[in-house]
């Protein structure tokens, strides 16, 4: 009798805790971008990364022809970002009826499913532009239905595929939607233009260089290669986090080994996690992309998690009922064709060769690119390499130092020891190791404007008592 009053008694918190009301939303998706060898963005990406299935809903601008997925009636001009497979799960003991509105700032909202209650209209005009600051928006009045529920999903079975079908791979709860479709999550799908913080470009020696300009940390960044030769294992470039305001820069290494890249696999996996999702939310995610992201699609890839103070601006999420916890974990997918890519690419142009590259899904891109080349752009490779901070003569003891770093207005030279009234020569290159600064005699401690700088990363060179050096720094 003792034993089961004690086991009665220790039951009671547990019993208690297992009744305590909790809701949590989570959300997961990607933004996919594509950069010229030299860091320029490119646009035209708006053609469907994989086949989505007939039930999905779509803005009247795209075409039903989900396989082929080109614009319709309407041109899509200045598209530079993909929003790709953003889905909300939710978590509750207690069903719920809520209202859930995202809003995308500077794209649309173009495919989603369940049928959403409101949203933005479709276009008036025969183009959309989205270098205009479009704003998008959609609406959805659901039911989140209790955690036992046990209903079948509405899509038909035999129109899903895998890209659906893995982020239903979670605990989240069934929903309902407003005309009483069942899922597992809202889904929602975009194409827009916006700025992200990251810059990924190659540099005069061939090395690829990676520069986080935002005031936070990117927590995990891979880069991952995937070969036209099917035979050949994927080559892990890179993984590691970037801090805020600093730059990467990342030689191409000698190929992987499969145990490298079910490493990195298993890396991001956990990324993700720490991010902020569920164990198997994370799993979801890497199931829905294994085979677009990681086996078919050939090239150059580089991923990374968004902070999500970044996350928040670009889609603002508003819920009628207030979570407990709310985590967005966002990918960022930023493609980057290589110098030899981008060469054949022209070679192709140049030699009437380019209709093979119709079916591929940055073809409008390819074509964008290959007018700039052909009016007149140059290739302009980043003279960014390592080293690039600390001290040339290292055998002086007298260290200079340049502050503020990062700076938005000004900056100022400082030596550690000596005379601290003496003059320096001054020479400021950019990333295109263009001279945008030149000082003959410039006195240490004074600060020297810099406000007329586009922002980025600069080289100081500096000349003091016949010794050299030179610093990195960025402006904001």
């Amino acid at each position: 009798m003792k034993k089961l009053i004690t086991y009665i008694f220790m039951s009671i918190p547990y019993f208690g805790l297992a009744q305590q009301e909790y809701f949590n939303v989570h959300e997961w998706g990607t933004f996919t971008t594509l950069n010229t060898s030299d860091g320029l963005p490119l646009h035209g990406l708006f053609k469907d990364e994989t086949p989505l299935p007939p039930f999905v809903y779509s803005m009247p601008f795209f075409s039903y022809d989900k396989t082929v997925g080109w614009p319709d009636t309407t041109q899509l001009k200045n598209v530079s970002t993909k929003m790709e497979t953003p889905v909300l799960y939710f978590y509750t003991n207690k069903p719920k009826e809520i209202r859930v509105k995202v809003g995308f700032n500077g794209g649309t909202i173009s495919q989603w499913y369940p049928q959403r209650y409101a949203g933005e209209a479709g276009p008036t005009e025969p183009y959309v532009d989205f270098a205009r600051n479009y704003h998008g928006s959609i609406e959805w009045k659901a039911s989140i239905l209790s955690k036992d529920t046990v209903l079948p999903y509405s899509p038909p079975s035999d129109q899903v595929n895998l890209e659906w079908s893995a982020p239903r791979q979670t605990n989240a709860n069934l929903i309902k939607g407003s005309n009483g479709e069942i899922e597992k999550y809202l889904f929602y799908r975009g194409i827009g233009n916006i700025t992200l913080p990251i810059k990924i470009e190659f540099n005069k020696t061939g090395k690829l260089v990676l520069t986080n300009s935002a005031s936070e940390d990117l927590g995990y960044v891979l880069v991952y290669e995937k070969s036209e030769n099917i035979s050949q294992t994927p080559t892990i470039w890179w993984q590691g986090s970037l801090k805020a305001d600093t730059y990467k820069v990342i030689p191409k290494p000698t190929a992987s080994d499969w145990t490298e890249v079910y490493e990195a696999t298993d890396n991001f996996e956990t990324a993700l996690a720490k991010a902020g999702l569920y164990p198997d939310e994370a799993r979801a995610m890497l199931s829905t992309w294994h085979n677009s992201y990681f086996e078919k699609e050939t090239g150059l890839k580089v991923f990374w998690i968004l902070p999500r103070k970044l996350t928040d601006q670009i889609l603002p999420l508003e819920l009628s009922v207030r979570p407990d916890n709310l985590e967005r974990v966002i990918v960022g997918r930023s493609e980057i064709l290589s110098p030899e890519m981008e060469a054949q690419l022209y070679r192709d142009y140049n030699q009437g060769n380019f209709a093979k590259y119709e079916e591929h899904k940055y073809y409008n891109a390819f074509l964008e690119r290959m007018a700039q080349l052909k009016a007149g752009a140059k290739l302009e490779y980043t003279a960014i390499d390592e080293p690039l901070t600390g001290v040339i003569d290292e055998s002086s003891s007298n260290k200079i130092n340049l502050f503020p770093n990062p700076a938005a207005d000004q900056i100022a030279i400082t030596l550690s020891e000596g005379d601290k009234n003496s003059m320096l020569s001054l020479t400021i290159i950019n990333s295109v190791s263009e001279k945008v600064i030149e000082v003959k005699n410039h006195h240490i401690g004074a600060n020297l404007n810099i406000e007329e700088l586009p922002n980025g990363i600069y080289l100081a060179l500096i000349s003091s008592e016949n010794k050299r050096y030179k610093i990195k720094f960025l402006k904001k």
